[in-house]
């Protein structure tokens, strides 16, 4: 029947066993759609099954991460994640599917894995999404960008020209008038030849200007002359600086500065000032040593640090600072220079978030071709990337869903009947007289029957209601009677394991619109966690106390604590560091915590304990 009912799947499932790695059982879903895709023929449940790994798949990048998520579900004995494979790739269509393995415990006793199950999830349509939505927001910026730009130039105090590489005036800042005379309709769609004529014509002394001398052609920091459209004879300096585009020259920018004007450097800073605390990205410019500069008011904000934190100190320092992982994403040869012009940056600010940065550098070269420095800039993708990873979560809560309520519905109807003939059973063999030795026997494997069928239905009804959260039925009541009833209920237990159970709930003296049956499994649940966590006996603490307009119980014990690295999986189904554990349990928690508008926060250190938070918003009930 459950092989049916995977066979009906649309999802690819798939059985190997361990360590051979040879196919017990693939669907219809994983023939037609993944595995054909992987292998590039045309393969079947039944051509799949007895073969190993290696007969079925070449030798290729895909075939070995595959292989090497199934190995890591087997040794390490939990379930196992591959965020992207790739298949299909040069047959016309590629495909890529977000694959997660998990181990099938062997023969009940044993600890090893014998097989290990699989389930493959096309994610090939939402990561084009993910990749539209960041191109468009990408041209989004670039034009903000671009704006911005525009305002920078418009402010500074010497003129600026663009001229295409044909030599076609395209753009004159505002102190191009200022300083000529010319309007920009006087000079843009002007060629070189007409521009020279224009702005040089002869010499004030009389001579005419020797070839090469005009604005686009004229040698860095050049002295010469130009003449006004009011007649003005005005000694300027000029600067040649070519635009590279994709790794060569694509136009000139030339900047005209006269010379009896005041350098005005303070009012050059102090406009670039007022650019970098408007934008909103995180702007960083260094010099030639790569030393930074200059940065954004929003590059402090999101590093999280002081202004003398970062100016005046090597890049390498700052990034050493901040703890950051860098991954080139695209790099590109210009004037000769290699240069990373696409990166992604995870870092760690002083408050232990982490974020994740992407950056666009460009390179800065003087008029010679000499490398003056980059400009940086970052865009804190965090949001995003949590957005995308939320996303792809729901859709593998969904496939879980989807397979575990298939399966429970199955098994929950046969379980019910073994249950109830157990307890028939039991009660007619309390009725019978006479060899009470093996009267006694039967009736405790009939108990070991009833007993683990209970667990079972659980196991069950946890997993449905994982798959298909049943809908709270709130009614007003007392907390403080219904915590004070889930304790008493505990009590024995922890008695039983050497705890000692120590509780302060009068701060839940109050009227609560809740589900006691829910608030109770949430309860049990974080106890029974902490009871197990103290294998040589400690201490259970339950406390209440209102803050932040919650209700925030907390669970607190002196067990063996919880690594850093598996506090972000806490709530994540199937997940568990309990060799009896299901992963079931906290799933259920949060989910529950979640529809009442609250949350769970956790705090651990291994080897000391760990405190469970819940925090339940009290509204108009404080």
């Amino acid at each position: 029947m459950i092989i049916y009912i995977f066979d009906r799947l649309d999802t690819p499932f798939f059985i190997v066993s361990y360590p051979e790695l040879r196919f017990f059982f693939s669907n219809r879903a994983g023939c037609g759609l993944f595995f054909n895709h992987f292998s590039g023929g045309e393969i079947s449940g039944d051509g799949l099954t007895g073969k190993t790994f290696d007969e079925v798949f070449a030798q290729s990048d895909a075939a070995a991460a595959l292989r090497e998520v199934l190995e890591r579900a087997g040794r390490g004995k939990k379930t196992a994640r591959l965020e992207e494979l790739c298949v299909g790739a040069g047959q016309g269509e590629e495909r890529i599917f977000q694959v997660v393995c998990f181990p099938l415990p062997g023969d009940f006793g044993k600890e090893s894995v014998d097989y290990i199950a699989g389930y493959a999830t096309d994610i090939t349509r939402q990561l084009e999404a993910a990749e539209q939505e960041r191109l468009l927001s990408g041209v989004k910026e670039t034009l903000e960008e671009k704006e911005s730009l525009l305002s920078v130039l418009n402010v500074l105090p010497f003129a600026v020209v663009f001229s295409s590489m044909d030599g076609t005036v395209r753009y004159v800042n505002d102190s191009f008038f200022w300083l000529t005379g010319y309007e920009r309709k006087d000079i843009l769609g002007l060629s070189r030849d007409q521009a020279e004529k224009m702005l040089l014509g002869k010499n004030c002394g009389g001579e005419k200007s020797a070839p090469g001398s005009s604005p686009v052609d004229a040698n860095p920091e050049r002295d010469t002359f130009i003449i006004s459209k009011f007649n003005q004879c005005k000694p300027v300096e000029l600067y040649r600086i070519p635009l590279v585009k994709m790794g060569r020259v694509d136009g000139t920018v030339t900047v005209i500065r006269e010379k009896t004007a005041e350098p005005e450097l303070a009012r050059l800073t102090a406009a670039l000032r007022g650019v970098l605390d408007g934008v909103l990205a995180a702007v960083v410019i260094t010099d030639g040593d790569q030393n930074i500069r200059a940065c954004s008011k929003s590059c402090l904000e999101i590093f999280e640090l002081e202004e003398g934190e970062i100016i005046g100190r090597p890049l390498d320092a700052v990034t050493g600072l901040l703890k950051a992982q860098i991954k080139v994403l695209s790099s590109r040869m210009i004037n000769g220079i290699m240069f990373a012009t696409r990166a992604q940056a995870s870092i760690t600010t002083r408050s232990q978030k982490c974020k994740t940065i992407l950056i666009n550098s460009t390179p800065l070269f003087s008029s010679r071709g000499e490398f003056n420095g980059m400009v940086l800039v970052g865009s804190d993708m965090t949001s995003f990337l949590e957005k995308q990873e939320k996303l792809f979560e729901n859709e593998r809560l969904a496939v879980i869903g989807q397979l575990t309520s298939s399966i429970a519905h199955e098994i929950k109807n046969p379980l019910t009947v073994i249950s109830g003939f157990a307890e028939v059973t039991k009660s007619k063999i309390l009725k019978i007289s006479g060899n009470e030795s093996l009267k006694e026997s039967m009736l405790y494997y009939q108990q070991e029957i009833i007993d683990n069928s209970r667990n079972m239905n659980r196991l069950i009804v946890d997993l449905l209601h994982l798959a298909r959260p049943k809908k709270s039925e709130r009614v007003n009541i007392n907390l403080l009677s219904t915590l004070d009833k889930i304790c008493n209920t505990i009590a024995p237990y922890a008695l039983q394991r050497n705890v000692t159970l120590i509780k302060n709930l009068m701060a839940a003296d109050l009227e609560m619109a809740v589900d006691p049956v829910q608030i109770g499994q949430v309860l049990m649940n974080l106890c029974n966690n902490a009871i197990q966590a103290m294998a040589d006996g400690g201490t259970l603490s339950i406390t209440a106390q209102r803050g932040d307009g919650c209700l925030i119980i907390q669970v607190s014990d002196d067990g063996c604590g919880i690594k850093p690295e598996d506090l972000n999986k806490l709530g994540t189904p199937f997940f568990t560091t309990k060799a009896e554990g299901t992963g079931l349990g906290l799933s259920v928690t949060y989910s529950i915590i979640r529809e009442y508008g609250g949350r769970v926060e956790v705090e651990s250190e291994v080897g000391k304990g760990s405190t469970f938070k819940v925090y339940l918003p009290l509204g108009e009930q404080q």
